[in-house]
């Protein structure tokens, strides 16, 4: 996979990130689904020393609230952490259909 691919993909994903902050600020309508608030009230959770999964409706790994915590302290880190993630599953995905 090229690497101006990549970066291409990434521009993408943040263009549509800026634009869903922006819809927000507009109409108040969130860019996320219901289950990135269970993330995030998770990770709320698990910095209160409580268990993510006494979070009602919470049927994730814990491992992913703890790795959510960061989005509570950086604007849209959550949103980052998958597009980032979200890209690096092609990048695997590409070097396996090339074995």
């Amino acid at each position: 996979m090229k690497a101006s691919t990549l970066i291409l993909a990434l521009l993408i994903r943040l263009i549509v990130i800026i634009i869903g902050e922006y819809q927000k600020s507009i109409t108040g309508l969130e860019y996320a689904d219901l289950d990135y608030k269970v993330y995030t009230d998770g990770a709320k959770y698990a910095l209160e020393g409580l268990s993510p999964m006494e979070r009602h409706t919470y049927r994730y790994t814990p491992l992913l609230a703890y790795l959510m915590i960061p989005n509570i302290y950086f604007f849209n880190f959550g949103k980052l952490f998958f597009c980032l993630n979200d890209l690096l599953c092609s990048v695997v995905s590409d070097k396996i259909l090339k074995l």
